[in-house]
């Protein structure tokens, strides 16, 4: 087990090798290497450890993208079940103002282990989609991408479950694009979306519940 001063100092040698580390895709190369040091013959191992430097290295890896422009703003996520809990939705950018994948941040989180997920997201995760607010072992709201072009942007799909007992879903979709050389959100109608309010219903006799819709503002 390591100490927690050498935690520390390993964390203080990637960042500082981070911030002068060469293109952003040789950063999350980087980041994506350490991530993988977690896995021992191909299954994750939770080590309270590797949990807290690599949260560090996180966190310290996203401050570093924001001031260098690389995570662009795109959606607040909220919701009106659990109004504590948000997720704020960044593009993730190379130096071509390109796109290369999605990071997220959450209000808050179940626990440090959760905390220390991969949330940096190339396209190929994207596509295939990633899963919110498990229930019963169904994600309740999953984001997925379609027809995504590095230059152009792509479709954005919202999935998400209405009625829980009856598993149906319902989805929603933006679409990702550049104007005048800035990245930004639209819906059908070409207006800009900045938040995607998840509103739900429940009952208690028979218990259920699901989302009744999605409010794209």
């Amino acid at each position: 087990m390591k100490s927690l001063f050498q935690i520390l100092v390993r964390s203080f040698i990637f960042i500082s090798s981070f911030a002068f580390a060469g293109t952003r895709s040789e950063k999350l190369n980087e980041l994506f290497s350490e991530f993988n040091k977690r896995f021992v013959a191909g299954k994750y191992v939770s080590n309270s450890g590797q949990i807290t430097q690599f949260n560090i290295l996180q966190d310290s890896a996203a401050q570093q993208f924001k001031k260098d422009l690389a995570l662009v703003p795109l959606l607040l996520i909220t919701n009106d079940f659990d109004k504590s809990l948000s997720v704020q939705l960044y593009l993730l950018i190379d130096e071509n103002n390109s796109l290369v994948g999605f990071f997220y941040e959450k209000s808050n989180y179940y626990d440090e282990e959760e905390r220390s997920y991969l949330r940096f997201k190339l396209m190929p995760e994207i596509e295939k989609g990633l899963g919110f607010v498990s229930v019963n072992g169904i994600h309740a709201l999953q984001v997925k991408g379609f027809y995504f072009k590095p230059e152009t942007g792509g479709t954005l799909q919202f999935g998400y479950l209405t009625d829980l007992k009856a598993k149906s879903v319902s989805a929603v979709n933006l679409f990702i694009m550049k104007k005048n050389n800035a990245w930004g959100a639209y819906n059908e109608l070409d207006q800009q979306i900045h938040q995607a309010e998840v509103k739900t219903w429940s009952s208690f006799f028979p218990p259920n519940g699901g989302v009744n819709q999605i409010l794209l503002k």
